[in-house]
């Protein structure tokens, strides 16, 4: 999962850089999501929700709302999460299209919670 999001945020940077907004939020967005769950993975803790053939994954609509009520993220934190998730439905499922200004923020949001994650991480480790 480390890889996976470490190549996802790379990929957002490269998307932005070429004015593909829509895709660079989408992958900024997946970049957090599959951290966390990589940090989540590290603690022994795996995601709850099955899907048909058995495989378990996060549900993303509720994941930030659980990393903040088990204090693994701040409520300002969640909210940030919050806005990158709506940023990608934007941007995955609307004819909207997203703006740089947007693209850019959730680069940002994205860098800022996966330093967040590796902080908390080195803090397990210790």
């Amino acid at each position: 999962m480390k890889e996976k999001a470490c190549a996802n945020i790379e990929a957002a940077k490269l998307l932005n850089n070429e004015s593909f907004f829509d895709s660079c939020v989408s992958r900024s967005y997946y970049a957090v999501y599959l951290f966390a769950w990589y940090f989540l993975l590290r603690l022994k803790i795996h995601p709850p929700h099955a899907t048909k053939d058995g495989r378990n994954y996060w549900r993303h609509d509720l994941f930030p709302q659980m990393l903040c009520e088990d204090k693994f993220i701040n409520p300002d934190q969640m909210d940030e999460w919050e806005w990158l998730y709506y940023l990608r439905i934007r941007a995955d499922y609307y004819e909207e299209k997203i703006e740089k200004a947007d693209a850019d923020e959730s680069i940002r949001l994205a860098y800022q919670l996966i330093v967040h994650f590796q902080n908390e991480e080195l803090r397990a480790d210790d």
